[in-house]
């Protein structure tokens, strides 16, 4: 997919899919479905255009916000990833690019999610370059600054009670959908 497709389509429209197969894929859907899927939904997909620019530790930031250098920004997260790992890839970037989060109604984020998720380095570097292509600052996050790295805070939202699954839909008729197989019967087939 990263290969292939950019990360918007028609302008604006973010691009499913990555989220999609692995969704689809941890509820158990066999190879079929999954290829299926891909079928239908890239129809609708623009290719990734070809590189315009080499991305480096200088000068990463210049082009923040220009969603044209989506491919560049691909590029060179999956090179630092390769190069420093996730933890440091992410202590190195995320602390710039969390201003810039919300930005495309948070669809990096929810890359880097399902990535980390799906233990899959290319969905995370989609994420990234999601986030950094489409970015619009939004300031800076809380007042008082924090000395835990922004991965250390997500892991705190996800201990945090208060974000718990059951709090936040209680009272709503929501079935907790279990992690490995979906019931016979389901669209998975």
């Amino acid at each position: 997919n990263k290969q292939t497709f950019n990360i918007l389509y028609k302008g604006f429209l973010a691009n499913h899919l990555p989220h999609a197969l692995i969704a689809l894929h941890f509820l158990g859907a066999p190879t079929s479905r999954l290829q299926a899927f891909y079928d239908s939904y890239s129809k609708q997909l623009e290719p990734k255009s070809p590189s315009q620019m080499k991305f480096d530790n200088s000068n990463w930031k210049e082009k923040l916000g220009n969603k044209t250098y989506y491919s560049d920004y691909l590029e060179f997260f999956e090179t630092e990833l390769k190069k420093n790992g996730r933890k440091q890839t992410f202590a190195s970037y995320l602390p710039e690019l969390l201003e810039g989060i919300s930005s495309s109604a948070f669809h990096g984020l929810i890359d880097i999610g399902f990535g980390l998720r799906g233990d899959n380095d290319s969905t995370v570097t989609i994420g990234l370059a999601h986030i950094a292509c489409t970015y619009v600052s939004n300031g800076k996050i809380g007042d008082n600054p924090s000395d835990k790295d922004p991965l250390g805070i997500i892991l705190d939202l996800k201990s945090d009670p208060d974000f718990a699954f059951e709090k936040i839909f209680s009272g709503h008729k929501i079935k907790k959908i279990p992690r490995t197989r979906c019931p016979s019967g389901t669209l998975l087939r």
